[in-house]
């Protein structure tokens, strides 16, 4: 068999080892339509014109334009996109809250994300009951929970949410109603030191549940999927979202929108809060660090690239004098930064 498109004799197989083309046969010409090895649907015009599309990283379905043409596309996309997703200032009504916020002792947007528990004895030969405690929170997945003293609180894709006492083993309270609750997956939970409970779901609201009973303030602001959400001591609350953004929220009282970091092109999955810095990665692979008090971009750790996946994993290593920030990607690369030098001047 030979290749149509190097010329290459004495083929066998489906590809061309010399180009990558796929080789054509009397069935395979016939047809309409094929698929190539990656799963994708690859027309008999594309079979045609040779190569499977290939990135930089060689993973197949990763495209980088190849003319001019393709380039200035990309150029006026990334444009575009620049003006829609610029940052946003902050509004009078905002500014004046957050004057209020800075009145506060122990700095209102400061977080101390490590929490540490005494750990019993007893632990030293292990646990007195050895079989543990089940609950049967749901028959669907369970996506997120948090842990407060004596008691947890567990969220997931039946749409509701359920807090447990942990030293008495039961159920405490069911946070779903027709009235009150989120209407789709619940994707992020956390309690606040008053013992109340703030979540967030694909419904693209945050739910600040009263201590008491089984009523809820509905946070709206986000206008896709909450992707992760973490408080402080202070009430104070941050979310990220898949529509880019990450917000942050007074939930002293009935909980109220103070601010807004926009200037992420992709959706935001995961974010660290430590002290006065927050870092977030998003679904292009890059990573922005930023400064809760005076909500402004303080640059751009990596910049986002659609051949390296998106940022799926973050850590924090801040001790003493070391201040590290690792963020890793769906190519397997791990990559460090240290926030004492400073990260790239965001554009």
């Amino acid at each position: 068999m030979q290749c149509h498109s190097c010329g290459t004799g004495g083929l066998n197989g489906k590809f061309c080892p010399e180009c990558g083309t796929r080789l054509q046969t009397a069935q395979a010409s016939s047809s309409t339509a094929s698929r190539a090895p990656s799963g994708r649907l690859v027309t008999s015009q594309a079979r045609v014109s040779g190569r499977v599309a290939r990135g930089s990283s060689g993973v197949p379905g990763l495209t980088k334009p190849m003319t001019q043409r393709g380039q200035e596309i990309k150029s006026a996309m990334d444009a575009l996109a620049d003006e829609v997703y610029a940052p946003l200032h902050t509004t009078e009504q905002q500014h004046g809250e957050l004057q209020n916020l800075q009145g506060r002792q122990g700095g209102p947007f400061s977080n101390r994300s490590a929490k540490y528990t005494r750990v019993s004895p007893s632990w030293a030969t292990g646990p007195l009951d050895q079989e543990g405690n089940m609950y049967d929170v749901s028959d669907r997945n369970i996506l997120c929970m948090d842990v407060l003293g004596d008691l947890c609180v567990a969220g997931g894709a039946d749409h509701g949410l359920r807090v447990y006492d942990l030293r008495k083993r039961k159920e405490t309270k069911n946070l779903y109603t027709k009235a009150y609750g989120h209407r789709d997956w619940v994707t992020a939970c956390a309690f606040l030191e008053d013992g109340r409970v703030l979540s967030g779901a694909q419904d693209s609201k945050l739910c600040l549940w009263a201590k008491a009973g089984v009523r809820c303030t509905d946070l709206t602001g986000h206008t896709a999927s909450i992707s992760a959400l973490k408080v402080n001591s202070n009430n104070i609350a941050v979310s990220c979202s898949y529509d880019r953004t990450l917000k942050l929220w007074d939930c002293n009282g009935g909980g109220q929108c103070v601010g807004t970091l926009t200037g992420h092109r992709q959706s935001v999955m995961e974010f660290l809060w430590e002290g006065s810095t927050i870092v977030s990665g998003d679904r292009s692979g890059e990573i922005r660090a930023w400064d809760a008090e005076a909500q402004t971009c303080l640059g751009v750790l990596k910049e986002g690239t659609s051949s390296r996946g998106q940022c799926s994993a973050l850590g924090w290593y801040c001790q003493s004098d070391i201040n590290i920030v690792m963020g890793g990607d769906q190519t397997g690369h791990l990559k460090t930064w240290d926030l004492r030098v400073g990260p790239k001047p965001s554009e």
